[in-house]
C-alpha cells in the first residue's frame, strides 16, 4: 500500500470540490451548517501545504514493482511520514499540533479540541 499524503499537482482538488458541493446539495441544510466550516478549513490547509509532487509517487511505485519482496506499506512525502509519528504521540501533544496546523484555518476551533 502506498500512502502519499498531500500530492500536487493534480486535478483531484477541483473534482473533489465538485463532489463536495453535490454531496451537500443532497444532504439536509443542517449538514452544511454543521460541517462546512470544518471541511473548508481542511481544504484551505491542503491547498497551502507544499505537498509531494506526483512524480515522487510514481517513482516509489516503480521501486516497489522492481523489488522482489516489497514491504506492506510505503509512505511518500514528509506529511505521510509525519502522520505515522503523530498517531502515536500523547493526546495533549497531538491536539497541540492539530490546533497549530490544520485547525488554525478553522475560525471556531475550540481552545482544547473536544472541550
Amino acid at each position: 500500500m502506498v500512502s502519499p499524503g498531500v500530492v500536487k499537482p493534480t486535478r483531484l482538488a477541483e473534482d473533489g470540490e465538485r463532489l463536495l458541493e453535490q454531496s451537500f446539495k443532497a444532504m439536509p441544510a443542517e449538514a452544511r451548517t454543521e460541517y462546512y466550516d470544518m471541511i473548508d478549513a481542511f481544504r484551505r490547509f491542503q491547498l497551502e501545504e507544499p505537498g509531494t509532487h506526483v512524480s515522487m509517487v510514481g517513482k516509489q511505485m516503480e521501486r516497489i514493482m522492481k523489488d522482489g519482496r516489497p514491504f506492506m506499506r510505503y509512505y511518500v512525502g514528509p506529511d505521510a511520514v509525519a502522520s505515522t509519528i503523530v498517531g502515536v504521540l500523547p493526546t495533549g501533544l497531538r491536539e497541540f499540533l492539530l490546533r497549530n496546523t490544520l485547525m488554525k484555518y478553522f475560525k471556531d476551533c475550540p481552545k482544547f479540541i473536544g472541550g
